[in-house]
Parts: structure tokens; sequence; C-alpha cells
């Protein structure tokens, strides 16, 4: 299907379908239930759902009264959408003449149509931006996925190549390829053993203090007598008293 010209097709209020416009809608439309039965209330639904379609927002249940059940209208909608009665009506709507019933209500089917965008799925949002018909869209265009990219950007025509001015050179052979040397940061290594100093103490061999003490090393005879050692060994305890006797002169057990 060849891409047409994008247009906005401009806001009318609600009003019943005619009769001209109803016999221009009537082939598009399924005229029978999934049983076979045929719906007596075929127009009165196509009009609840036009009437909706012009209140973004408005859920099923604010349905008019004089409609039928909301929960009729709603699945009646479903299933023409399931249908693809949509994708046929957008289709008719780009091949109709401007003077043709169906372009008199092209406001109420686009609007229909953005309520059944999230039933539709990407093959109707595909088909509206083949058609070009805006008004249909569920959002703005920059906002929503295009799927013909590709095609949009083949229409636009290239931009003009200049070269970078880095990159224009006089004529002639071309420069011999330089040789690029990684200069490698060396890093000092520590010292295996470094002197112990204190901090801010600047890195001199007159100022190296001794090393540390190992465990075991016996301490001088001034610090030897300063610091005593401590007692390892604990105090030893008291005998136990013997029994005191009793008013009967008997030793009572400490048990009893």
């Amino acid at each position: 299907m060849p891409h047409t010209t994008s247009r906005l097709t401009p806001p009318h209020p609600f009003a019943p379908l005619t009769d001209l416009q109803w016999h221009a809608l009537l082939p598009y439309v399924l005229p029978r239930s999934p049983q076979g039965r045929r719906i007596a209330d075929l127009r009165s639904r196509m009009n609840a759902i036009f009437h909706l379609a012009h209140t973004p927002g408005e859920p099923w249940k604010n349905l008019p009264g004089h409609y039928g059940k909301p929960d009729t209208v709603a699945r009646f909608f479903r299933r023409l959408t399931h249908a693809g009665l949509w994708h046929r009506l957008l289709e008719a709507l780009t091949d109709a003449a401007p003077n043709h019933p169906l372009r008199q209500i092209e406001y109420a089917i686009c609007r229909a149509t953005r309520r059944a965008a999230r039933l539709g799925g990407m093959p109707l949002l595909l088909l509206i931006r083949k058609l070009g018909l805006r008004t249909a869209l569920n959002g703005p265009p920059w906002l929503l996925p295009d799927p013909l990219l590709s095609e949009t950007l083949a229409r636009l025509p290239p931009p003009p190549l200049t070269p970078h001015p880095r990159q224009a050179r006089a004529p002639g052979p071309p420069p011999a390829p330089e040789k690029l040397v990684l200069a490698r940061k060396s890093r000092p290594r520590p010292h295996p053993h470094p002197p112990h100093r204190p901090a801010g103490l600047a890195m001199n061999p007159a100022h190296a203090l001794p090393p540390p003490p190992r465990c075991g090393t016996p301490r001088p005879q001034a610090e030897r007598a300063a610091f005593p050692p401590r007692a390892t060994h604990a105090a030893p305890r008291q005998a136990p008293r013997p029994p005191a006797p009793n008013s009967a002169g008997r030793f009572s057990s400490p048990c009893a």
C-alpha cells in the first residue's frame, strides 16, 4: 500500500448516524452474533460506540441508558475490533471521495480507532501510519513506535557530505604510518624491609631507628626493675573448718 500524506481530521461534535451514513457503514459491520442470531439494535450500538468515543477516557459504565446495557455494547465493540472493522474502515476512508458519506463520520471512526488501539496492537498502528491518519493515533506521533522508520528515512533527502578539515590533505602518496610507542609509567617498587621510623621523619640513615625486639628477647635490667612480673598462680585455698556439735552433742552434716 503506498504511503499517503499525513493529515489531521478536524473535530466534529457527536451526532447520531443519519440514514445515508448508516447505509454507507452497514456493509462493514457484523450483522449477526457469534451464535448466528441477527442483531436487532445494530444501529443503536454503533451510535453508542461513537458517542463514547467522543468522550476520551470515559468508561463503558457511564454509557447513557437508552443505548442498552454497557456490558453488551463493550462486548460488541471488542468483537468488531477483533474482526478487523476499524482496519477496513480506515482503508475505505483513504479510498473514498471527499463527498462520500463515510467522510462525514471520519472523525468518529478515528476516535473509535483510538479506543481500539490496545486491542488492535502493532498491526493497527502500522496501518494508521501508512495511511497517514494522525487523528486515529492514541498519542503524539513522536512518542509512539514507528514501524516504518526505514521507509521514513528512505524518503528523506541524503545529507550533504563535506570532508572533515583534518581529513583534507594535499594530493600525493599516502604518508607512512607512524609508530605508536606506548610509554609505560614505571612505579617504584617498595623496599622489602623498610626501616622503622616515626611518622613525619625524613628518610635519612642517621635518623633510622633500631627495629623493635622480637618475641622472647630478654628485656633490659632497668625495664625489668620498673615493671616486675605479675604473679602467675592464685593464692592457696583455706582448709575447710570441722563441723561444730549441736545441742544434742552430735555432729551435723552440712548436707542435712
